[in-house]
């Protein structure tokens, strides 16, 4: 459990450390489930704290969120990526269900002495990782199509070409500014 104190400070309670995000970020990243929450008043600040984390990786590594993801995110209030990330989850338990249950089983018959029984564990182990990726493509799949349906939009298009003729005002109006040769100021001498 990580404790959140009132001067921001995050404190490692198993490890009796303080902890930057940095440091959340790698423990998840690791696969330690963990949870934050304000010392205070015990409140659950795992969610805020992880997106935190995304916003600070997204501040460093700028690209890791795309535009259009995020704004689609805002648009739809987070209720659709909700959704999203309910099924996601679901799949992944699912998929760590059987990836365990498959472990057993191939445990048990290397445990036995039957042969190939490594070999097996290893090319069962990698199907349920497969079929992870797969949902992955899905997932991304399914909010690029929305992302694609919100920008279809006629009132979008609309705006986004109002705005694309706006910068090619500009562009022409900053073009002509640099052609025209400067005009020596009136009122003061020349020095």
């Amino acid at each position: 459990m990580i404790k959140r104190y009132g001067n921001r400070k995050l404190y490692d309670t198993e490890a009796s450390v303080y902890i930057t995000l940095d440091g959340i970020g790698d423990l998840v990243r690791r696969g330690t489930d963990l949870q934050v929450v304000d010392n205070d008043t015990g409140e659950d600040l795992t969610a805020v704290t992880f997106a935190q984390i995304i916003f600070e990786e997204e501040k460093r590594k700028s690209g890791l969120l795309s535009v259009p993801v995020l704004r689609w995110i805002i648009h739809q209030g987070g209720e659709a990526l909700h959704e999203v990330m309910e099924r996601v989850d679901r799949g992944r338990e699912v998929l760590d269900s059987a990836r365990e249950s498959v472990e057993k089983g191939v445990q048990q018959l290397v445990g036995r002495g039957r042969p190939g029984g490594k070999g097996l564990l290893g090319e069962i182990l990698e199907a349920p990782q497969k079929q992870l990726d797969q949902l992955q493509k899905r997932v991304d799949a399914q909010v690029r199509e929305s992302v694609d349906r919100l920008t279809a939009h006629p009132a979008i298009q609309h705006e986004i070409a109002r705005l694309e003729r706006s910068v090619k005002r500009l562009e022409h109006q900053l073009a002509s500014f640099k052609r025209k040769p400067a005009r020596p100021r009136r009122g003061k001498p020349a020095s």
